[in-house]
């Protein structure tokens, strides 16, 4: 291990083998400052990875990710982020949208085929071309989770109690959030319970920096 990868390790809290992805590095994984990866690193991550401000994806970096991938602030975006656009990263061959940052395999309309840096599986993503989204396992339920999105854009406003028993549904029609990503995020949290209170629910969303956690916060009342 050269003396650069020692300091990294060293300045992150690393091993050797979780700086080449051999052993896994539990938890959340906070490199925010980092600019550029270094030759070698690509880790397996138990939580989410944070790598705000990176302003390139170099080829075969390819992390093993149990929670989300941030990349954000660093990255140039072809699309100027207003609302909630799809913003599209190295001339279209990564996107984010609705908070999953994701390599596009095809595209075909408004339709993506796209899959996780950390994955094999291949879903899809259904766009209006502006500022609504929903990903699905086949192109049928990412285009039905966009429809029901549209339909139900009239009642995100509605306040919420803080004692009110939210289910799946009714954090979608408040968020915007897709079936596919609602369901992702309750298997890596282990919850099973079908409605959760909104004043625990929201404890929850921000501890993960869930997609949505500000809009559902935004609505809470007394």
């Amino acid at each position: 291990m050269n003396n650069k990868i020692k300091q990294f390790c060293k300045d992150h809290n690393l091993t050797e083998n979780q700086f080449y992805g051999k052993e896994e590095f539990s938890g959340y994984l906070y490199l925010r400052s980092l600019t550029s990866i270094p030759e070698g690193f690509n880790p397996t991550v138990g939580g989410y990875l944070y790598l705000g401000s990176l302003t390139s994806i170099p080829e075969g970096f390819n992390p093993t990710v149990g929670g989300n991938l941030y990349l954000e602030s660093g990255l140039s975006a072809e699309t100027k982020p207003y609302g909630n656009p799809i913003i599209k990263f190295q001339n279209g061959k990564y996107i984010k949208a609705d908070g999953m940052f994701t390599e596009v395999l095809d595209k075909k309309g408004n339709v993506y085929t796209v899959r996780n840096l950390n994955s094999e599986k291949v879903f899809y993503l259904a766009t209006d071309g502006k500022n609504t989204h929903a990903h699905g396992d086949t192109i049928e339920q990412a285009k039905t989770d966009l429809r029901f999105k549209k339909i139900a854009d009239k009642l995100k406003s509605a306040p919420i109690k803080a004692n009110t028993m939210i289910n799946v549904q009714h954090y979608r029609i408040v968020t915007g959030a897709c079936e596919s990503g609602c369901r992702q995020w309750l298997e890596q949290n282990k919850i099973t319970a079908t409605e959760i209170k909104a004043s625990d629910l929201i404890i929850l969303l921000e501890k993960t920096n869930a997609y949505g956690a500000e809009k559902f916060k935004s609505l809470l009342t007394a």
